[in-house]
């Protein structure tokens, strides 16, 4: 129930208050018992009415929350992702290493080998 209806229902009782001067004790009595169910039926929808605004407030919250879980597991997924690249990253890294080290070890020896040839053809033209 809007204001505006509350208010002209208020409105309505009052002005049928004021015109019951002229009814007697069977009118006053029936407004007696009409005026309390007026309030009460009021009351009813006004509480009503603030308890569903509660309930789309709480529904709009959770769907809030929901969303925001969502969005912090998307972020530990892609967290994780990157945890694994980086892990794929480093090992390849560390094979890359290590074929390197070979190719310098075999550089080594081959120049060494190329040394002592060159060492032992200047020798022989001495």
């Amino acid at each position: 129930m809007d204001p505006t209806s509350t208010v002209t229902l208020i409105a309505a009782l009052i002005g049928a208050i004021d015109r019951v001067g002229g009814w007697g004790v069977g009118g006053v009595l029936f407004m007696l018992f009409l005026i309390p169910c007026a309030i009460g039926f009021i009351g009813y929808k006004l509480i009503a009415g603030l308890f569903s605004s509660l309930d789309q407030r709480i529904v709009s919250s959770d769907l809030k929350t929901e969303s925001l879980f969502r969005q912090m597991a998307a972020k530990y997924d892609n967290n994780v992702k990157l945890v694994e690249d980086v892990s794929k990253l480093v090992k390849n890294s560390q094979d890359l290493n290590d074929v390197l080290i070979e190719i310098v070890k075999e550089n080594t020896r081959a120049l060494s080998k190329l040394v002592e040839r060159i060492g032992v053809v200047i020798n022989r033209k001495d």
